[in-house]
This record gives C-alpha cells, structure tokens and sequence, in this order.
C-alpha cells in the first residue's frame, strides 16, 4: 500500500546541485560545497557514472533522484512498466534516496518516443488517470514521490482548468509532493501571458518539497527553458517568494549545457543559499 504523504516527516536537504557525468571529478572534489546531489536515474541505468561513484558520493552527501522517461501521461498506458520501476526502485535503495521525483508529462503514445517532455490535457479525466499511475509508482518504489511541473510551448485542446489547478488536482488525487521547477514557471507565464505569483499562491503548501533552478534564453520571442544559462534575476526572485510562502526542503541548481567552471557553478550555489537563508529566517521570524 502507497504510504500517506507527510511532508513534514521529510528530511530538510538545503541547496543542492544536478550530478552531471561531464564534470563528475570536480564535483567530488568539491563535494563540500554541496548539501546535497541529485542524480538523473536514467544516467544510472546508462552505465556512464564514474566507476567510484557510490563509494565518493553516497553517504557523504544525501542523494537525490529524478526520472525523466516514465511518461506518466501516455493514456495508451494505464501503468508505468513494472520492469522499469523495480530498477528505479533498486536504483534508489543504492542511492539512499529520501524521496523520487518525475515530470507530470508524457514522452511517448503507441510506443513511438517523442524525445521531449510533452503537456498533458488539462481535464479531469486526465488527472484522474494520471494521479493512479503515480499511486502506482509510489507503491512499487516504496518512497515518497514529488511531480515535476514542465514548461511547454503550446496547449493541447481541450482544456477545462489552468495549469495551476490541474497540478493541485494531479498532486492531490495522487497524495504526493510537487517538485516546483521555477524556470518552467517563469517560461510558461511569459509565453502564455500567466501570473507566476497567483500561481504560486494557488499552489497547496504542504506539498511543495523541492525547487528547481535553471536559466533559459528568449528566441523569437518565446523564452524558452534551456537549462543552459545562469539563472536570471527574474527567476531568482521567484524563488524567493516560493521559499517564503511554501518552506521547500530541498533546492536544485540545474545546468546541463553551456557547463561552466566548478568555481562558477559553486558561486550560483552560493547566491542560491543566500536567498534559501534569508528567506527561511524570514519564515521563523
């Protein structure tokens, strides 16, 4: 049986940053810069980790874990393949993971894989559905799970709520946590005229667990999430407010391309804290 969801029983992990096997070796050396790590799941099962991986990177910092090909939101599939979720399961026994997270997204239909993380129709119907693969999954991996918000370009028919309202109903069907990626947040508001403060005040408090951060660029006027830049200022201040009105436990800095120096990515890490700290005194105030 799916154990109830408490955030509050949930450990407190600070600000940490997305494992990338491309500066794998300066992320241990300086492994003490980081409260915590999260590690793609599927970059497990590639079999590309550094072979000393678990021994210098599991228990000296807590590490998380996020999916990116369950595609919870393939209608043609009323569960998530148990073959994949036992080795996610494994795989976060390994880790020592507190809690997985995934994209409430779907990346395929009739087997046919997209490469993308693709929205889902906002409906009732859909919510329903999607929140009993993700009672699925938590029951299979035995911890808590966390749904990723994503950011998306175009709208599918159909729709009956916001994005806002359709995440709750998902999040709350489905008695999980939410990973909230502001970057998603800041894209999809611009590019489709949203408010990002109303949508972070619509959101349940008590299941919000982890922030994500990342930067992006605007082409052709469409900002778009690229995970390639420094987070901007904008985006920063998002997070301030998600912090104070929502006391996340966890914060993940984000970057996948355009990798800079260690020391760079560390400074980021640092400005994040800075905001993390004041925001949590702000709370306790």
């Amino acid at each position: 049986m799916q154990p109830k969801f408490d955030k509050a029983r949930l450990p407190m992990l600070g600000v940490g940053l997305s494992f990338r096997t491309e500066i794998a070796q300066e992320i241990v050396e300086q492994i003490d810069s980081f409260d915590f790590l999260e590690l793609i799941v599927e970059t497990a099962f590639a079999g590309i980790l550094p072979d000393d991986f678990y021994e210098q990177v599991v228990g000296r910092v807590p590490v998380t874990a996020h999916g990116v090909s369950a595609s919870l939101g393939s209608l043609d599939e009323a569960r998530i393949d148990d073959g994949h979720l036992e080795r996610v399961k494994a795989e976060l026994a390994r880790l020592r993971c507190p809690w997985f997270s995934e994209h409430l997204a779907f990346t395929k239909a009739q087997q046919v894989d997209a490469g993308q993380l693709l929205p889902l129709q906002r409906s009732q119907a859909t919510a329903d559905f999607v929140a009993q693969k993700i009672r699925h999954m938590a029951e299979v991996v035995g911890i808590p799970v966390l749904i990723e918000n994503i950011a998306y370009y175009f709208n599918i028919p159909g729709a009956e709520m916001d994005e806002a309202e359709f995440l709750t109903r998902v999040i709350e069907a489905a008695d999980c946590g939410l990973l909230l990626d502001i970057n998603n947040l800041y894209a999809n508001c611009l590019n489709h005229d949203l408010d990002p403060i109303a949508f972070i005040d619509s959101l349940p408090a008590d299941r919000v667990v982890e922030i994500h951060l990342a930067g992006g660029e605007e082409i052709e006027d469409v900002y778009i999430d690229t995970h390639g830049h420094a987070v901007n200022q904008a985006v920063f201040d998002l997070f301030a407010y998600a912090c104070r009105t929502k006391a996340p436990k966890a914060v993940v800095l984000e970057r996948e391309k355009n990798i800079p120096s260690i020391d760079e990515l560390i400074e980021e890490i640092q400005a994040i804290k800075s905001v993390w700290q004041q925001s949590r005194m702000a709370i306790t105030a």
